[in-house]
């Protein structure tokens, strides 16, 4: 007989579900991650942060697809089940606007941005919205909006954590001819006497010039004669031209 296959678990589920949604497979996508939210509704290790993530993945599933409708229902799932979820609150906020719900949307939107303010599909989000809103309801557009919650500032700080737990290293300074692009104060102070130093050349050769271009003059004028050109004599005044 052959072996039963083994179910995968809702993680594995969830992986096969973001490599299904990274090459476009929305359809697919969204089979996989409803299987993700059985498999983890039933498991005795269900948080409900993590059911929150995979319904707002499904939800980003249903938005790529045009199901905005479908999409609001899994954000309003994930959100609450993991209050404040950026994600939920931009695909929510970006299916009310292809629907034409500007208010929701524009709510949305300056609730993400309260969470982290440079999010710029957020800032980009409002300021449609906006616009929209005054061609329709005039300058009292904001009196007809819902309220907007107000997000808790250990809420902020917590997905602030998370995300910054969650970011990417930098990568290491690169380096140039085995040289390092960073100074050290050390190497900084040696650039510096060397711009010194290469001032104090410049100031020798234009000295060397000037006294050059003298003996210029006087010997032009010879007979014997030596004709100073300080305090403004020409001499000066065509060395000044000159690019230094």
């Amino acid at each position: 007989m052959p072996q039963k296959q083994k179910s995968k678990s809702w993680t594995e589920l969830k992986q096969s579900g973001n490599e299904c949604f990274k090459t476009g497979q929305y359809g697919e996508a969204t089979n996989i991650y409803s299987q993700a939210i059985k498999e983890l509704e039933k498991s005795n290790k269900k948080e409900p942060e993590d059911l929150g993530i995979l319904y707002s993945n499904r939800a980003a599933s249903y938005l790529k697809d045009g199901n905005c409708a479908e999409c609001v229902k899994d954000c309003n799932m994930s959100l609450e089940l993991f209050p404040f979820n950026v994600k939920s609150l931009l695909r929510r906020a970006a299916a009310y606007e292809a629907v034409e719900r500007y208010r929701q949307a524009y709510v949305d939107y300056k609730t993400a941005l309260q969470i982290d303010c440079n999010i710029a599909a957020a800032h980009d989000g409002t300021n449609r919205m906006t616009k929209a809103l005054t061609e329709a309801d005039g300058l009292s557009w904001r009196e007809k909006l819902p309220p907007i919650p107000t997000v808790p500032m250990s809420i902020r700080e917590q997905l602030a954590q998370k995300a910054s737990a969650n970011a990417p290293k930098p990568n290491p300074t690169p380096k140039q001819n085995g040289t390092r692009q960073t100074n050290k104060p050390g190497e900084i102070c040696v650039m510096l006497r060397a711009a010194e130093m290469c001032s104090s050349t410049n100031c020798v050769l234009q000295t060397l010039s000037l006294s050059v271009s003298r003996r210029s003059v006087e010997h032009r004028h010879g007979n014997g004669e030596r004709h100073r050109t300080d305090g403004g004599g020409g001499g000066e005044e065509e060395e000044d031209r000159k690019p230094r």
